[in-house]
């Protein structure tokens, strides 16, 4: 909706985000059993753990699941850079 929000990623393995402006729930996502990272590239959100990690749309619907354990994700010149927990490190590339 263009409003700003919030995204907490939470040691029970959901990613929630609230509303700024007045702290509402805007949507819950189950990621797995931990969430370690989120980061937001272009339009996503990428939340990860020990479960992999999923990318999620603004609707928070599901769009992409990777399936290697990530202890690190962070957003980097439009792509998605990834430190996964076997020590690799890798980047998701985007088409934007």
């Amino acid at each position: 909706d263009g409003e700003a929000a919030v995204v907490v990623g939470r040691g029970d393995g959901f990613v929630v985000r609230y509303r700024v402006s007045d702290g509402v729930h805007l949507g819950t996502f189950r990621v797995g059993r931990d969430v370690r990272a989120v980061a937001v590239v272009h339009d996503l959100l990428a939340a990860g753990g020990p479960d992999g990690f999923v990318l999620l749309n603004l609707q928070f619907r599901e769009v992409g699941r990777y399936t290697d354990a990530v202890d690190t994700l962070c957003a980097v010149g439009g792509h998605l850079a990834v430190g996964y927990s076997s020590g690799a490190i890798g980047i998701v590339k985007f088409g934007k």
